[in-house]
């Protein structure tokens, strides 16, 4: 730690006398609300401090000198850590996927485009996307390598209450009911758990998780899953994304709908199923 302070305050020194750093109380000012969110247990401060710092870099990216990058790196360090590799998270497929009257689509978020279509998807209805409105403090779509954010990039911060609306088409033909399975991979911890909801929709059982990714210092990438069931069958689907209190940063999202024929179809097919093996032993 002590070689770290070391490092920044002559880095500071440096940039400010070379006219790369107009205001060096910034950085300290930054330093200095890590260090006390830390010792309050105060996660929230953290984020706004990280939040502030990444701005500050944004405004001065173009003038200044590669030592504020480096600045930027040691300021990071002392508090968090590298992850690995990042990965495809869809880690809750259902057994349905792919068959008759299922779609699947599969959001990365690889670039800053909004609407947003998914970078995987199978879906002979029509084209999903994926509509961002970025909250209070919410910085938008990052894609650089943020210590606090681990091994992940092209994420989206939307800040507080911020949300992301997708639009699923399906199926036109009438059904008695569909299902629909939403993953979600997010940070806490400073950041909140964002909250999914299917419109029309109801929660068949409780949502499950497990961690991605664990951020020494920091929180923890979690994928959910939440199984929802629409009745009757809708020709599309609006599955909103809503960010928590403290903001919510999301990675990937993963959406697999299932709609189910009429009874009168499965009875038909049934009866022809009956029929053909009744003539089978009739034959023999």
């Amino acid at each position: 730690m002590t070689r770290y302070l070391h490092l920044l305050i002559a880095d500071i020194q440096i940039l400010h006398a070379d006219g790369a750093v107009s205001e060096p109380q910034q950085y300290c000012w930054f330093f200095a609300a890590v260090v006390a969110s830390k010792q309050q247990a105060d996660p929230f401060g953290m984020t706004i401090a990280i939040k502030k710092l990444d701005r500050l870099e944004g405004e001065r990216r173009k003038s200044a000198m590669r030592s504020s990058v480096r600045c930027l790196g040691i300021l990071l360090a002392l508090c968090f850590a590298m992850g690995s590799v990042a990965i495809a998270h869809d880690l809750y497929p259902p057994d349905w996927r792919d068959s008759e009257g299922a779609t699947f689509q599969h959001w990365t978020f690889s670039t800053d485009a909004n609407p947003a279509a998914p970078e995987v998807e199978r879906n002979s209805y029509g084209d999903p996307t994926a509509t961002i409105t970025v909250g209070d403090l919410g910085i938008g779509w990052v894609d650089v390598d943020i210590p606090s954010y681990g091994s992940m990039s092209g994420v989206w911060d939307l800040g507080i209450s911020g949300t992301i609306d997708l639009y699923i088409p399906n199926r036109p033909t009438p059904g008695p009911y569909k299902d629909v399975w939403v993953q979600v991979t997010y940070l806490v911890e400073p950041f909140g758990q964002p909250e999914v909801n299917v419109v029309g929709a109801e929660l068949i059982c409780e949502p499950e998780s497990q961690v991605v990714e664990e951020l020494p210092g920091f929180g923890q990438w979690i994928c959910s899953v939440s199984k929802w069931r629409i009745y009757p069958n809708p020709d599309s689907e609006i599955v909103q994304i809503t960010a928590g209190g403290f903001g919510s940063v999301i990675d990937q999202i993963v959406v697999d709908t299932k709609c189910v024929p009429e009874p009168s179809a499965l009875v038909s097919l049934l009866a022809g199923a009956v029929g053909m093996l009744i003539s089978r032993r009739r034959r023999k």
